[in-house]
């Protein structure tokens, strides 16, 4: 009998996942993750009882803060917007958690993701999930060839709303199973306030106020802090002109908030660092691709070329609106996710 450890969050789509491995045959033992100081509003250990399995708690609050706030601090201060949870499924569940996992004598770790692999011509492939409104390979793009080779995604094949039925055909009871939000150590999704609060000290360092000017270097305003702000945003910036004006471009280093109309703001190219594939190591040669530059953003037929290990071109078909550095950008052929990285810079 295979052994599989679940890690349950508090939600409806992780219990579902304990649920099925179950009945699947599985030896099922559950996990929680301890990554901040508050507890989800339902018990990860009232879920495990529920579902009759052994169930234990892993605080992993130091690692978190380490690998994954610090990391998302340090990105606004230098003008990128991050995505905390890429890193978190690379380093934390799909790194720190799937050793721990292994050295507990576990053959699978098993996540409440939609996202689906298979193993084809020696390599795994990340896939889509099948339901395309939940599906969740963009956050996933990071995981290496090793950690996909232990872990195990039930919902992958299924909607939403076949996951809702059957949570609702054993008793759990929907409603208090809240959707995670969106990141998990920002309470209120106010990132600007946990900047405030967590990095003050780093703050004062730097001159809080600066100057909004033009793409000619006209000085029209003052911001109240680069980091407050990110590529694309037109309300709450602070100039007052008949035509309106979005954030084209943050310089940390000089404290200036570049602004411009929004044709401006529409990129042909992105040179994207740092990428990671699945039916290859490296990226040879040019390849046609359809991206994903936001996760709730439709794909764009674009074309990737290698510049070298660590960096790739690409070029969209179609100019697209406000790419962001220190976003990630996600390559798909079909339901197939090549890969991906991190957007560097735009023009």
């Amino acid at each position: 009998m295979k052994k599989v450890i679940v890690a349950l969050s508090g939600g409806m789509d992780s219990a579902v996942t304990g649920y099925l491995l179950k009945q699947r045959g599985y030896e099922v033992k559950a996990v929680f993750l301890r990554l901040t100081d508050n507890y989800p509003p339902y018990p990860p250990s009232a879920i495990a009882q529920f579902l009759g399995i052994p169930y234990t708690e892993l605080d992993l609050r130091e690692d978190f803060k380490k690998l994954i706030i610090e990391p998302f601090v340090k990105f606004y201060l230098c003008g990128k917007t991050p995505n905390p949870c890429i890193w978190c499924n690379q380093k934390i569940k799909f790194g720190i958690l799937l050793d721990k996992v292994k050295k507990m004598g576990a053959d699978y770790l098993a996540t409440g993701h939609y996202a689906r692999k298979i193993y084809q011509k020696g390599r795994y492939l990340l896939l889509k999930g099948i339901d395309r409104k939940k599906e969740q390979s963009y956050f996933l793009f990071y995981i290496s060839q090793t950690q996909l080779s232990h872990i195990l995604w039930p919902l992958g094949e299924l909607s939403r709303n076949k996951v809702e039925n059957i949570a609702s055909n054993i008793g759990f009871y929907i409603n208090k199973f809240k959707e995670s939000q969106e990141i998990c150590f920002i309470p209120d999704n106010n990132y600007r306030l946990f900047l405030e609060n967590y990095a003050r000290d780093k703050l004062d360092r730097l001159k809080d106020r600066g100057e909004i000017v033009n793409e000619q270097g006209k000085i029209l305003g003052k911001h109240r802090g680069f980091w407050r702000y990110t590529i694309g945003q037109r309300h709450g910036i602070g100039v007052c002109s008949k035509k309106p004006y979005y954030v084209k471009k943050i310089d940390a280093e000089k404290n200036l908030l570049i602004v411009a109309p929004r044709p401006a703001l529409f990129f042909k190219e992105a040179i994207v660092e740092k990428p990671n594939f699945f039916p290859f190591d490296y990226l040879k040669s040019v390849l046609e691709v359809s991206v994903k530059i936001r996760y709730r953003q439709e794909e764009t037929p674009a074309i990737i070329q290698p510049l070298n290990k660590e960096l790739i071109r690409v070029v969209f078909k179609k100019p697209q609106f406000a790419v962001t550095p220190g976003q990630a950008a996600v390559f798909y052929q079909g339901d197939i996710c090549v890969g991906g990285g991190l957007i560097k810079s735009a023009q």
